[in-house]
Formats: C-alpha cells, sequence, structure tokens
C-alpha cells in the first residue's frame, strides 16, 4: 500500500512539473494566436472530411450504394 502510495505521488509531481512547464512555455502565446492556431486545425479537418466524401462519392458507382440520396 505505501508503495502504490509513493508511485502516486511521483506520478502527480512528475505531471505537475510537465504542467508547469507547458504553462510556462504558453503563458506569453496571446489569445489572438491560439485561435489562429485552432483555426489552423479546423480548417485542416474540413478539407480531410470532403476529401473523405468526395472519395466516397467516387467510389459509390463502384458498388451502386448511395452515400446520401438527397443529394442526388
Amino acid at each position: 500500500m505505501k508503495q502504490e502510495n509513493n508511485n502516486w505521488k511521483k506520478k502527480f509531481a512528475e505531471r505537475e512539473k510537465e504542467l508547469k512547464k507547458w504553462w510556462q512555455e504558453t503563458e506569453n502565446v496571446s489569445l489572438t494566436a491560439m485561435e489562429t492556431a485552432v483555426d489552423v486545425q479546423l480548417a485542416k479537418l474540413r478539407r480531410d472530411l470532403l476529401a473523405d466524401l468526395a472519395r466516397e462519392l467516387e467510389e459509390e458507382g463502384e458498388d451502386g450504394e448511395q452515400v446520401c440520396p438527397r443529394w442526388r
């Protein structure tokens, strides 16, 4: 039991150290910079989703199954 408690304390201390390091690295980042980074990631996700959808629509003719009948 004591060993488990010590392991937990050690893991907690490591995590706390990681969080402090992360905070020091990011505390000077402006909200605008964070929003821009999020927008970039969302744009990448949108492109990936559209590419996947286009691929599915192209493959649709091969097996005859429609992905979304309303689009026809």
